[in-house]
């Protein structure tokens, strides 16, 4: 999706050019087919490593090509389409085109990055005009100028890297309902049509790499990107990719996208697709805000300075930080008497259990936004009805999450919640609320929660995280058995 600024270009500019005639791309590839033959055997090949049956390859790249026909000359009609935005018009057609023509996608990305090493940011300058096509690429781009806009040289100017001066059209003011796409360093923005009602100045801007003091275990990969107007919404996901350094991984480490919350002061980890061939990251998001790739090192999660060797939950909780269900913080700490959110628990169930997320277009509730970290997991756990909101509408994610709910959820993963528990012996028994008696009894009889000295729950009390960790361990463990 990400290189594919000079696709067309690169397919033909590959080899000894050959006379071009006028005409359109799906006119010419017969022809082009042939004639640059090892190129396209090398894209079919690359097709078929990825999962393409043999005999679908050509007439995928066909369509392709089609489709890519079919929205220049709709731009060419509408007059904005010249020689001299040429590249920046194929580009924005490529990018638009590549979730319906992923396979075909993702083979070019290869063979571009592993033939020619063209990065993000090379191909941002290209776009740009700030640099010149390679000399050997220069002919044929001219015969594929020729090939869309014929012979008439009152189209436009030569501007061979498509950066072009003089009769270049002006950018737009903004992005609106029909979408659009934007390159900036290495950051990529893609705008689906319906993400807005109304155009809006969209900005990208690197950030002072200074930003990331607050990562916790994280380390920057890349460039921190601050994506504007700041906490602009959409109705639709829209596509962040940004590049990061591979020089800045050690062996075994992985890229992510985080984001930075300003209400916590901190970043969160948002996941992502690694793409380790053009060193770039994807995902989709719902709002502006900070964004950098960033790496969590992994000798950083067991080797928290806060919980010894001797901490009653030291195994539990590097079993969980090893394995990524649960993070430290920035200080490489890990806070194990710190109470835990519901949000929070509801990732490190998402995580643990291995769960897919669900993102709904809509939000079932009314405190958890869209474009927030913890929106895919606390849909998830509440479709499968781990883990459930209130009578008012709420979730209340950041409220930290009690003894007794943690019971519930842990009872709800074994799927025992249905079955009958005899009752609690505890003190405080009363203390615990109508709904979760029999949950929290079933909780207690299968060992997933103990008491405290003195006989007591603690049903409303608020978990640790050091607790809710070693309570979800002994669900994880019973679970396999």
């Amino acid at each position: 999706m990400i290189r594919l600024v000079l696709c067309i270009t690169l397919v033909f500019l590959t080899f000894p050019p050959a006379k071009a005639e006028c005409g359109t791309l799906s006119d010419a590839y017969p022809k082009l087919k042939n004639t640059y033959a090892p190129f396209f055997e090398r894209l079919k090949a690359e097709m078929v490593t990825r999962g393409t049956p043999e005999g679908d390859t050509d007439g995928l790249i066909f369509a392709w090509i089609v489709d890519v026909d079919y929205s220049l000359q709709e731009q060419l009609d509408k007059g904005r389409l010249n020689k001299n935005n040429l590249t920046q018009k194929l580009f924005e057609t490529f990018l638009r085109l590549a979730t319906t023509h992923n396979e075909v996608t993702a083979a070019l990305i290869s063979v571009l990055s592993s033939d020619y090493g063209l990065g993000i940011q090379e191909m941002n300058e290209i776009v740009n005009g700030k640099q010149e096509l390679p000399a050997a690429f220069k002919p044929l781009y001219e015969e594929i100028k020729q090939l869309i806009f014929g012979t008439d040289n009152n189209t436009g100017g030569s501007g061979g890297s498509g950066g072009g001066s003089g009769a270049a059209e002006q950018p737009e003011s903004g992005i609106g309902a029909d979408g659009g796409q934007i390159l900036e360093g290495g950051a990529i923005l893609d705008i689906p049509k319906g993400a807005l009602t109304k155009s809006v100045n969209i900005t990208i801007e690197k950030v002072n790499s200074g930003e990331a003091t607050v990562t916790g275990t994280f380390k920057l990969a890349g460039e921190i990107y601050e994506f504007g107007p700041s906490g602009q919404q959409f109705d639709k996901p829209v596509t962040i990719i940004l590049g990061y350094d591979p020089q800045k991984l050690a062996p075994g480490e992985e890229p992510v996208i985080c984001v930075y919350d300003p209400a916590a002061k901190s970043w969160v980890n948002l996941g992502g697709i690694v793409n380790e061939t053009t060193h770039t990251v994807m995902i989709l998001v719902n709002h502006f805000s900070k964004y950098a790739v960033m790496v969590e090192p992994a000798q950083a999660l067991l080797d928290f300075k806060d919980v010894a060797s001797s901490h009653w939950a030291y195994k539990q909780i590097m079993d969980f930080a090893a394995k990524k269900f649960i993070l430290g913080y920035a200080d490489n700490t890990f806070l194990p008497g710190n109470n835990i959110s519901r949000a929070e628990f509801a990732a490190v169930l998402v995580r643990a259990l291995g769960l897919k997320e669900v993102k709904p277009a809509a939000s079932s509730f009314k405190d958890v936004d869209a474009g927030s970290w913890y929106y895919g997991y606390v849909e998830t756990v509440c479709s499968g009805a781990l883990m459930k909101g209130y009578e008012d509408g709420a979730f209340k994610p950041n409220e930290n999450i009690t003894r007794q709910e943690i019971a519930a959820v842990l009872v709800r993963v074994l799927g025992k919640d249905k079955e009958q528990a005899n009752d609690l012996a505890f003190a405080d028994k009363e203390a615990v609320s109508g709904w979760a008696k029999n949950l929290v009894s079933i909780a207690v009889a299968e060992g997933l929660i103990q008491g405290y000295p003195g006989n007591n729950f603690g049903p409303q009390k608020k978990s640790t995280r050091a607790e809710a960790v070693s309570m979800f361990s002994r669900m994880l463990a019973k679970n396999k058995k």
